[in-house]
């Protein structure tokens, strides 16, 4: 849940005081995604690239919970995606975001991966079309050999 700051002034012979009182907001968490690119434990090439080792892996997490440099707990309620780093114990990718966002990304990664497995499947027809012709006129090569 999201709280709203309401704040009142005081105003007293030059002296001024703040109350921040948080009250529950029915406006929804900020849509906008966040992602962050984390670089520290890897070597930059000469262009400034930052080349990340092979086997890291995807993670969905409902929520971010984290501890800041200062050692504060934060948990985020956003969507999170993370690459993970298993053998060096680092996430060099942190993306929230909003319910919203996150049901776009999963309908277009599911448009993507329709449309590849349908492309795959059509290579597949065509390599296996392409074989049995192979096996065909291999067949009729050896029907003539043998008359």
């Amino acid at each position: 849940m999201r709280f709203r700051r309401l704040a009142v002034v005081m105003v007293a012979v030059g002296v001024s005081a703040t109350l921040v009182a948080k009250q529950p907001s029915e406006e929804p968490a900020p849509a906008a995604m966040e992602s962050t690119l984390y670089t520290k434990p890897y070597e930059a090439t000469e262009h400034g690239a930052y080349p990340l080792p092979k086997g890291l892996e995807w993670k969905v997490m409902p929520r971010y919970v984290g501890i800041t440099e200062r050692g504060e707990r934060i948990v985020d309620d956003r969507v999170t995606l993370i690459l993970v780093d298993e053998e060096k114990g680092f996430w060099p990718v942190i993306s929230k975001m909003s319910l919203e966002e996150a049901q776009a990304l999963h309908k277009k990664l599911g448009e993507v991966i329709a449309e590849k497995e349908e492309a795959e499947g059509a290579k597949d027809k065509k390599v296996d079309k392409a074989e049995k012709a192979e096996e065909e006129h291999a067949a009729e090569e050896k029907v003539t050999e043998d008359e």
